[in-house]
């Protein structure tokens, strides 16, 4: 009986070893994962960004293709046109009568 439970610690002992490598080979594996999600977070964040500024700078063209010939029609001239970050657009305006 004795040279049973010393056979059954020993494999016992081995599966321990082995789960546990096990564990740390997962451990990296998730942490290479976090780091891919991170990466990917901050692209995700990039094309986010990017794709704001095309959309504000699209409405604030398609604001200034309407607005122009409504200028036009009031006999005011456009004398210059700022963006801002804080407006779609800013419009400086003069009157020609």
């Amino acid at each position: 009986m004795k040279k049973a439970d010393e056979r059954r610690w020993r494999q016992n002992e081995r599966r321990w070893k082995q789960n546990e490598k096990k564990w740390k080979e997962n451990e990296k594996r998730w942490e290479e994962a976090y780091k891919r999600f991170d990466n990917i977070e901050r692209r995700l964040s990039n094309v986010e960004s990017t794709l704001g500024a095309m959309a504000e700078s699209q409405h604030s063209r398609y604001v200034w293709e309407d607005l122009q010939a409504e200028i036009r029609a009031r006999g005011e001239a456009l004398m210059r046109r700022v963006r801002s970050a804080r407006s779609i657009f800013g419009l400086i305006f003069t009157s020609t009568t």
